[in-house]
């Protein structure tokens, strides 16, 4: 059985033995580095990427409470930028931006990002969304499947029309 890339891999015309080659090349050249020169150039790139994942992986924990998906968005595009600021201002010396970063709330823990994240959620969940509209109208039927107002219908519906239903309530 082949892995799910080769299947993409394959329909872009990229031979797939190509590809495990470039890779297992790659990874000789890289492992040649030594431990410390690959932490050196990959501590920026998880810097920026962890605290986005952390904030995100936090808001899924408490997802159920959270009405409006740009809620995620804003917590993950604030996160973005105060990572990126702080990542760009460590490697470039921008004293600056340093400073503004570590006076906010639980920088000297590391944790400068958690404050704009819960602001940018905050500001996320209050742009309203475009609602998708209700295609399906009431007793119209589309390829065996009809339409019920109530769930307590959903049982008769499908023994009687035998096929799932769909409803507007969950």
């Amino acid at each position: 059985m082949k892995p799910r890339n080769a299947e993409y891999i394959k329909n872009n015309k990229i031979k797939y033995e190509t590809v495990v080659i470039s890779i297992c090349i790659f990874s000789a050249i890289v492992s040649n580095f030594g431990v410390s020169t690959i932490i050196k150039f990959s501590l920026p790139v998880l810097e920026i990427v962890y605290p986005v994942l952390i904030a995100l992986v936090i808001m899924t924990l408490i997802g159920k409470h959270i009405k409006n998906d740009n809620a995620f968005k804003g917590a993950a595009y604030v996160t973005l930028f105060v990572s990126i600021l702080s990542v760009s201002s460590n490697l470039l010396s921008l004293t600056q931006i340093s400073d503004i970063l570590n006076s906010l709330p639980l920088a000297n823990l590391g944790f400068n990002w958690v404050v704009p994240a819960v602001i940018g959620a905050i500001v996320g969940g209050l742009i309203k969304t475009k609602e998708r509209e209700e295609v399906v109208m009431e007793n119209e039927e589309i390829e065996g499947y009809t339409y019920c107002p109530s769930t307590a219908q959903r049982c008769l519906n499908d023994c009687i029309g035998g096929g799932p239903v769909l409803s507007s309530a969950n």
